[in-house]
């Protein structure tokens, strides 16, 4: 049963590899960059993490966690530049940079190892525009908070049934899953979303006028 298993997850994997260039746009939909990044994070330190432990039975069946290390740290690497979401979900991520830095650690095949040093290098930097650009959680207005993350929304869409406003990436996750208001429980579907550019407008400009701020007091420390 575990020789069955170990085949078909990299079986599964093989077609992620071979899809992820060619197929972008199906994993790289706007409420689908959180979950892949999550998937490569839990994945990715099941086979270097300290639950490795649990898979010494694949060693029995000649499967090392190596095995599963490499497609999906190519998997990693092949849809992180197609996606700026995706590098934001990865760099956001706790779990992102540390997995890959003990990925990298383990793997002496520069063809897979470069790619994944760049990737690291890549994400800290993302990671550190982010911090720059992304004003403070405590400045952020109560009307520009996602209702059910409570971060910050780029894209506000309002609920049809309870006039909630979420996070259109937000609310589009969620309804991959459930068909449902979350607040409600009335039916719900993508089409039924209310798209809110007034309010979208408002956020990119307090979000433009803070950057412009913080750029100012930056500029200012280092005279």
């Amino acid at each position: 049963m575990v020789t069955y298993y170990a085949q078909v997850a990299q079986t599964s994997l093989k077609l992620m590899l071979t899809l992820a260039p060619l197929a972008s746009s199906a994993f790289l939909a706007a409420d689908m960059a959180a979950r892949i990044a999550a998937f490569l994070n839990c994945f990715l330190g099941h086979a270097v993490g300290p639950k490795v432990a649990q898979l010494t039975a694949l060693r029995g069946v000649g499967v090392s966690p190596v095995d599963f290390m490499a497609p999906l740290c190519r998997i990693a690497a092949a849809l992180h530049g197609q996606s700026p979401l995706l590098a934001q979900a990865l760099a956001t991520d706790a779990t992102s940079l540390p997995t890959l830095k003990t990925v990298a650690t383990q793997i002496k095949d520069p063809f897979l190892g470069n790619p994944i040093v760049k990737l690291i290098k890549s994400l800290e930097e993302e990671l550190a525009r982010l911090e720059e650009e992304e004003p403070p959680a405590d400045e952020i207005p109560d009307e520009f908070l996602d209702a059910l993350t409570f971060i910050l929304m780029k894209d506000p869409v309002r609920l049809p049934g309870s006039g909630t406003v979420l996070d259109r990436a937000s609310i589009e996750r969620h309804l991959r899953d459930h068909t449902e208001d979350p607040f409600t429980r009335a039916p719900l579907k993508k089409e039924d979303l209310e798209a809110l550019p007034e309010l979208k407008a408002k956020i990119e400009a307090w979000r433009a006028e803070k950057k412009k701020e913080r750029k100012e007091k930056k500029e200012e420390g280092q005279r």
